[in-house]
């Protein structure tokens, strides 16, 4: 917890803990799954960091639940459990895949401990299941036995190492197969999971061996999304505060994703297009203060980061048309964020990683179809980002084939992406 409270203050570097005993070493080792990703571009170290968070903290079940096989039903019972069927980017993300799954092949379950938050995309999300199970006060065995009681041929965790995640339930295996998914992009090394989704660009074949669970893939791209256009608000820059006339880069991350590299190159980016501003969520005070005196020691005037606050959904997506473009993080990139950027028309630039979660925006990018906007390095990014502003034409080219419907066609398409994923889903059913 406190490194990754040091990652969120922007308080560099990270794994300087001053806490006697603690060395750098034990350090990352011991920083937990969701800090790790931000930390370093390893998907070796990624899994051994998971592999002893999981170690300390989910003690082995008594028995396995389920058979073997499968149960040979007439449809594949398909089970999603997740404690973020609520206002979360998750539940955001896929809601009209759990509404576009093929009735005619699967019987969809959702096992749910989320809060009842009342919110639009919580009832969204529990109308596209065929059943809701509340499993939010039953303790893992019951909830376990609960999944084995409605014989589900296939378990979608959609937590993974995240904050609410219920990984104790998925060790008593109460279905054939487990896969993980979307909640958290990294491996995920339970031994009850058989399957981690993602597809070619995230985890290329010749990474398999430096993942666990197994890697099982969707053709296209990994991420599901929601198709369904949002009623948005009037934005201006003047009302969000940002200068009329500047080149407006943008990134609405989460602090603790900007390392101190990475912002050492947005300062460079920022040093080589002089009319430039960088627009910024507010994420915490002390992450803006940080940065703030980073930017000035950089020779950047601190005004030119603009923090934005933090508003509704509706809000948040119709202001992205605003930026210019959008500078990802890494190692650990946008997801929800980068696929909103592309969809409200925003160019974005990426670093393509080694990890998972540092090949996400180029997944996004080239299903898109703007691989021209992954660069290879860090130099690359800068020199990247830094050309795309300079070149109005290329810009407006990069701006012109995002509002051509290229979203809609491709990270949109909603039914291509279900049929896809659920031919994966077909791959892996087992019978009886």
């Amino acid at each position: 917890h406190l490194i990754h409270n040091r990652q969120r203050m922007a308080a560099w570097p990270p794994l300087a803990v001053d806490v006697a005993g603690i060395d750098p070493e034990t350090a990352a080792l011991r920083c937990g799954p969701l800090a790790t990703l931000a930390l370093v571009d390893d998907p070796l170290a990624h899994r051994a960091v998971a592999a002893d968070w999981i170690a300390r903290k989910l003690p082995q079940a008594k028995r396995r639940l389920a058979p073997e096989r499968g149960y040979g039903h007439d449809r594949i019972r398909l089970g999603y459990i997740s404690s973020d069927f609520c206002r979360h980017a998750m539940s955001f993300l896929i809601a009209e895949v759990l509404e576009r799954h093929d009735r005619d092949r699967f019987e969809i379950f959702g096992y749910c401990s989320s809060p009842e938050d009342g919110s639009d995309v919580r009832a969204r999300v529990i109308a596209a299941m065929d059943h809701h199970v509340v499993i939010r006060k039953m303790d893992d065995a019951t909830a376990a036995a609960r999944i084995r009681a409605d014989e589900v041929d296939i378990l979608i965790d959609l937590n993974g190492l995240t904050r609410g995640a219920r990984l104790g339930v998925l060790r008593w295996k109460p279905a054939p197969v487990q896969i993980t998914y979307l909640g958290y992009i990294g491996p995920v090394p339970l031994p009850e999971l058989d399957w981690m989704l993602c597809d070619e660009i995230t985890v290329p074949q010749a990474h398999d061996a430096l993942y666990s669970p197994r890697p099982l893939r969707i053709a296209g791209c990994f991420q599901a999304n929601d198709s369904q256009s949002p009623d948005l608000p009037e934005v201006s820059r003047a009302a969000e505060g940002l200068p009329a006339e500047a080149f407006v880069f943008a990134c609405f991350s989460h602090h603790y994703k900007i390392t101190e590299s990475l912002f050492g190159a947005w300062c460079e980016i920022l040093a080589a297009v002089p009319d430039s501003v960088l627009w910024l969520v507010d994420d915490n005070p002390e992450s803006r203060a940080a940065l703030s005196r980073r930017a000035a020691f950089a020779g950047i005037a601190p005004a030119r980061l603009i923090f934005a606050p933090r508003v509704a959904p509706a809000h948040y997506r119709a202001r992205l048309a605003l930026a210019d473009l959008f500078l990802d993080t890494s190692p650990y990139n946008a997801g929800t964020v980068a696929s909103d950027a592309l969809r409200m028309g925003l160019p974005l630039v990426t670093l393509l990683g080694k990890s998972f979660a540092a090949r996400m925006a180029a997944s996004l990018l080239t299903r898109i179809g703007q691989s021209e906007c992954i660069a290879p390095d860090l130099p690359g990014y800068v020199a990247l980002a830094a050309a795309i502003a300079q070149d109005s034409a290329r810009h407006a080219r990069l701006r012109r084939h995002l509002h051509n419907g290229a979203w809609q066609r491709t990270l949109g398409d909603v039914g291509t992406f279900t049929r896809n994923l659920e031919a994966s889903l077909i791959q892996v059913h087992r019978l009886p």
